[in-house]
């Protein structure tokens, strides 16, 4: 349509926040509405939505269409209506309102006044290009939908556009059509089958009929010789089994009067053991412990006497190496003896000279003194003043030669002391290292001693642990051993039980004939298909009502098949399960009876394809534990319980022993087997396993008592050492405490002496400054005098005393050091006496010790002769533990191998039972057997004198009546009326040869206009994809000044691939859609839909904020690109954008008010010049 056509108003009442009748003016070309958020502008397109049903409640925002309606205002009613005018003039007005009512609300189209439907409106406006399906009003979410749909989706906007739905509903009733044909074409296929069927039929009905008769004839008087044969063998086999039979039984009554007295046997054997273990555990527990603690106490007293005598011997050398030094101590005191009495008699001699010198000086001194006093009576005072102090003088010196004496005396007590001292403390400090080494080595003697005892504790406990773990490992062992016989007899118990089975043929002749014929679709019996468990073998047994021996096979075809087989062989008759035809098994309840453990199909394990056959073997049969708890359920449910009692539905109660079934359960009895096989090889390993760790426990427990005996003599040897230590230790202690009092002692003695030395050094020095202030006196006085004779006098006298003083002097250093000597000397004979007194001590010891010695060696060879004794009764005892052990493992050894022998008559009396029973069954069945060939003889000889005729050779017999049978089989069905019927289906199948021509000309052409079709159809999607992928590389381009493109996933079929957009901005690689920036993904989305739009363009367009995505340049190109459009269309757009309002022809500007509603507060000339005053046209 050429006429454009563009808004040219909205109305809007109470929708959403437009809260009062709004009117929004639309002038040509690009019109943009903006303001604030939240303020209501979306809601202009929101309302074209709604008022032309472009879109659903959902895409405006709202969850129903109620939710439009302005919750502010109160009223129950809104509606929108656009006017749309075109180049004409010609308006068209179109109206929505929508009115909430008590039960709901209402929503109703006018147009141009009237009311409509919405199709019509639509069709109006598809007049116009505008569709609900277009592109023409775009929202805020569009642009996200174009980036997160899938390729398909995509793809499928082209198919709109190229009317690829038009085409594909042509197609889809073309092909119905196509499907008529096809099926009535089958139709009279089928007939003409069925009717091509009937005419081969009846073709040679006639002339099989009189071939049938005769054949059926002969049939019979084989059969008849047949099933005497049969009758004879059957016969022949049962005479034998009952011998057998009677054979077998004899010979299982004498393995049971064998089996009893193996058992005599076994208990003696049992009982023999028992009274060897009593008396190896009486060995054991009493002699052998008593002797081994007598022997044990005995190595004990050994070790410590030795250690005794050790240690006396050690003794005696301490005490001669000590003699030893003390001799050669007291050879270095003599020594130092004479060299001190050599000096002492040199000092002697010069003391004696000093001496002689000095008493001259004092007789020579004297007659000075006497001249003077004589001299002094004859003079005056001051002669008798020299006198007078010359006296005082020699009376000082008197008293300071005393006073010198003591001084000397007290200081050569003074160094007696000290050297006693230094000794003193040189004797302490040598016990108090000798006492620290011997407590460092008792306190590591002990250390030892404790982690012996406790290596010793230790080892205890291992060996009594390892002697436990012996003990228990034997009894593991021979419980082990005892349950891998037992289960090695089981196990040979279920092969024979296996092979007893399979030659008794328990399922019957019928069964094993069809079993081993080979024919593909037969599955087994149910018993072969099912596992059980042992504790629900019996109940399930009785469950199945012998329904366990019934074939289970594919279809019903095959089931004809394997009944044909068993007629033709005559092996009886078997029931089939074909699993094609049975019904179906229900979804069976849960029970809830007390005593119920589920029911039959839920306690046996199946595949599930095998559901429906087993279903038909147990129904809802329920197991139960007791037959009191059934029996209060009875009426109810089919029940049986473990024990195998049934109770019908009815009522009836079926129960008693139960005979053993020689029924086998496929499943089960080979897995378990398996499981014993199993069992076995895993037993048998633990058991070896078990003998090599009881051998390893024997060795590991003699050589921990090996080590224990060690570890025993050796604690025992120091604890020994240790009392002999800690006796020196206590010796040396008491010598150390008399040391420290005696060093106290002398001590204060020097410190006593040392005070009083120097009180005389004091009074010493004293007397000497009296006697120099006397002589100074004495000068003094001599002075003036003025006799010179007098004063001569003085001067020889002071000359002698100074003479005299130093002849004293050098005597009293003479004497001193003669003192020191004597000191010296008294010194060395008190330790020369002590050395001494410690020699005749240590002899004294030494003799003590060799007196002492004897007594101990003695006690050691006794107690080395009853070690002898102890271990030759121990020896005794270990060999007839020996003897006896060895005895009790052969007796073990023969009641393992009785123990066999016992297990194999077991097992041979098992064997017998069961093939007696084997047998017996077999019997019963040969009886049924013989009933019914005896029988059926009778009905085919019809009382009539036979004889079987003589050398019949049954399988002969039974291949003519194969043959005869598969010639009659062949001929069947026989039709005599025939003929007639022949030339009325000729007739008939011409008919429909007719009809057959004529559909195939129809189907041909319903077939060619389908093609053409699909042919246009892509053609057009072709021709629509490559206009709207020009556009969009146009446009892309203008946008972003780079390059894009469409690109089909899969060009060769286009519907069955989706949609790829690539695109490749400036300075920037190309790439998906998917992998762009947010960004760039808007701008791509908008140049896809801008292509959309230009390939099928609209008169009109609404853009919702498509350019809140994009940057500042994206959105002034995007604008640019909506002014160059708005030449040819008129756009819309909702924006805050300012490019978008340069660029835009005229601006409307929304606000909300203070009431909450929407106003529209002008629209805006944007063209005109900035300097003039805008033109404002209020609404």
């Amino acid at each position: 349509m050429d006429t454009k056509l563009r808004l040219k108003e909205i109305e809007i009442d109470n929708f959403k926040s437009f809260g009062k009748r709004t009117l929004v003016p639309f002038l040509p070309g690009f019109t943009t509405i903006s303001g604030p958020n939240g303020s209501g502008k979306s809601n202009i397109i929101d309302s074209i939505l709604f008022a032309l049903g472009l879109s659903s409640s959902r895409t405006m925002r709202a969850e129903r269409l109620p939710d439009l309606i302005n919750n502010l205002s109160g009223k129950k009613e809104a509606q929108a209506t656009i006017k749309f005018t075109d180049d004409k003039e010609i308006e068209i007005e179109v109206t929505r309102k929508i009115k909430v009512k008590d039960n709901g609300y209402t929503s109703t189209y006018y147009m141009d006044g009237r009311t409509c439907t919405l199709t019509e409106v639509h069709d109006k406006l598809l007049s116009y290009n505008i569709s609900p399906h277009g592109y023409n009003v775009v929202m805020q979410g569009d642009v996200t939908s174009i980036i997160s749909m899938s390729l398909n989706e995509r793809r499928k906007i082209i198919d709109e556009l190229a009317g690829v739905a038009d085409f594909d509903r042509k197609i889809e009733l073309a092909q119905i059509e196509l499907q008529k044909v096809q099926e009535a074409v089958e139709k009279e296929n089928i007939i003409m089958l069925e009717l091509d069927e009937r005419l081969r039929q009846l073709e040679g009905e006639r002339n099989e009929a009189l071939k049938y008769l005769k054949l059926k004839n002969e049939l019979r008087e084989l059969e008849k010789h047949c099933l005497a044969a049969r009758l004879n063998k059957v016969e022949t086999e049962y005479n034998l089994l009952k011998e057998e039979n009677a054979t077998l039984r004899q010979k299982r009554t004498d393995s049971i009067i064998k089996l009893g007295q193996l058992n005599d046997e076994i208990e003696a054997d049992k009982q023999t053991i028992a009274d060897i273990e009593n008396e190896v555990q009486k060995i054991t527990e009493q002699n052998q412990r008593k002797l081994s603690e007598e022997l044990e106490t005995a190595k004990i007293e050994i070790s410590k006497t030795q250690s005794t005598v050790d240690f006396l011997n050690k003794q005696i050398k301490d005490h001669k190496d000590n003699i030893e030094n003390l001799e050669s101590e007291i050879k270095t005191l003599d020594k130092k003896l004479n060299d001190l009495e050599r000096k002492k008699e040199k000092n002697k001699k010069e003391q004696e000279k000093l001496e002689d010198a000095i008493w001259k000086l004092n007789q020579e001194y004297q007659k000075l003194q006497d001249k003077l006093k004589s001299k002094g009576q004859n003079q005056n005072l001051s002669t008798t003043k020299i006198l007078e102090v010359q006296k005082k003088i020699n009376n000082h010196k008197q008293d300071k030669e005393e006073l010198l004496t003591k001084y000397t005396r007290l200081e050569e007590q003074i160094i007696h002391l000290k050297d006693d001292l230094t000794q003193t403390k040189e004797e302490a400090e040598k016990s108090l290292s000798e006492l620290k080494e011997l407590t460092q080595s008792n306190n590591y003697k002990n250390s030892k001693l404790s982690q012996l005892q406790q290596k010793h504790a230790a080892l205890q406990k291992h060996i009594s642990k390892l002697k436990a773990e012996e003990i228990e490992t034997r009894e593991e062992l021979n419980e082990r051993t005892k349950k891998l016989a037992k289960l090695e007899r089981e196990l040979d118990k279920l092969e024979v039980h296996k092979q007893v089975t399979k030659e008794a043929g328990g399922l019957g002749a019928a069964v094993d004939t069809v079993l081993s014929a080979g024919i593909k679709g037969v599955h087994g019996t149910l018993a072969q298909l099912v596992y059980v468990e042992e504790k629900y073998k019996t109940a399930i047994e009785v469950a199945s009502g012998n329904r366990l021996k019934a074939i289970v096979v594919d279809t019903d075809a095959i089931a004809a098949k394997c009944i044909e087989l068993l007629r033709s062989t005559h092996s009886g008759r078997a029931t089939f399960l074909p699993l094609n035809k049975l019904k179906p098994a229900p979804s069976l309840l849960p029970t809830s009876q007390k005593g119920a453990l589920g029911s039959a199909m839920d306690l046996i394990k199946f595949e599930n394809k095998y559901k429906d056959a087993f279903y038909y073997a147990f129904s809802d049969t329920i197991i139960m534990d007791t037959l009191d708890n059934a029996r209060k359920n009875i009426g109810k449910n089919r029940m049986v319980t473990l024990e195998g009692d049934l109770l019908e539905k009815s009522g009836a109660i079926t129960g008693g022993s139960q005979a053993k079934s020689n029924i086998s359960f496929g499943v089960s009895g080979e897995a378990e087997q398996e499981r014993l096989q199993r069992e076995v090889k895993s037993l048998q390993d633990y058991v070896s396993q078990l003998e090599n760790d009881l051998n390893e426990l024997s060795k590991q427990v003699e050589e921990a008592k090996e080590e224990f005996d060690t570890l025993k003599t050796e604690i025992t040897k120091e604890e020994t050492n240790n009392s002999s230590l800690i006796e020196t230790i206590k010796k040396l202690t008491q010598t150390s405490e008399i040391s420290k009092e005696k060093v106290t002692e002398l001590a204060t003695s020097i410190e006593t002496n040392t005070e009083e030395l120097e009180k005389l050094d004091k009074k010493v020095k004293e007397k000497e400054q009296d006697i120099i202030n006397l002589e100074v006196e004495l000068q003094q006085i001599a002075a003036g005098i003025k006799d010179t004779s007098l004063e001569a006098l003085v001067t020889d006298t002071q000359d002698i005393e100074s003479k005299t003083k130093d002849c004293e002097t050098k005597l009293q250093e003479i004497v001193t050091e003669n003192r020191s000597y004597a000191v010296e000397a008294e010194f060395n004979l008190k330790a020369k006496e002590q050395y001494e007194g410690k020699i005749t001590n240590s002899q004294k010891e030494i003799e003590r010790i060799i007196n002492e010695l004897p007594e101990h060696e003695a006690k050691l060879k006794l107690l080395e002769e009853k070690v002898g004794e102890l271990e030759g009764e121990s020896a005794s005892e270990i060999k007839r533990l020996g003897e006896l052990n060895t005895k009790r493992n052969e007796i073990s050894n023969g009641l393992i191998n009785k123990g066999e022998q016992k297990g194999e008559l077991q097992q041979l009396i098992e064997q017998f039972a069961e093939k007696v029973t084997s047998i017996e069954l077999k019997l019963r069945e040969l009886e049924q057997d013989l009933g019914d060939l005896r029988t059926k003889f009778e009905e085919q000889t019809q009382n009539e004198e036979y004889k079987l005729p003589e050398n019949i050779d049954l399988d002969k017999i039974i291949k003519q009546i194969e043959s005869i049978e598969k010639r009659m089989r062949a001929l069947e069905p026989v039709n005599m009326r025939a003929i007639n019927e022949y030339d009325n289906v000729t007739s008939r199948q011409q008919e429909i040869k007719d009809k057959l021509t004529s559909l195939s000309k129809e189907k041909e052409a319903i077939t060619n206009k389908i093609s053409s079709y699909s042919e246009q159809k892509k053609i057009n999607f072709f021709e629509t994809f490559q206009g709207v992928d020009k556009y969009f590389q146009e446009i892309f381009h203008e946008l972003s000044f780079g390059h894009g493109e469409l690109v089909l996933e899969n060009p060769e079929d286009p519907f069955g691939g989706g949609l790829i957009i690539r695109a490749r901005p400036r300075d920037k690689k190309m790439q998906r859609l998917e992998a762009m920036s947010g960004g760039e993904k808007s701008l791509t989305a908008l140049s896809f839909m801008f292509a959309l739009q230009r390939y099928s363009p609209a008169p009109f367009y609404a853009f919702d904020e498509v350019d809140m995505f994009l940057d500042s340049i994206n959105a002034e190109r995007l604008a640019q690109m909506i002014k160059k459009q708005s030449i040819h269309a008129q756009f819309v757009v909702v924006s805050l954008r300012r490019h978008m309002l340069e660029k835009s022809d005229q601006a409307i500007g929304v606000t909300l008010r203070t009431d909450g509603f929407t106003q529209i507060i002008g629209v805006q000339n944007m063209q005109k010049k900035k300097d003039e005053e805008p033109e404002l046209m209020t609404a």
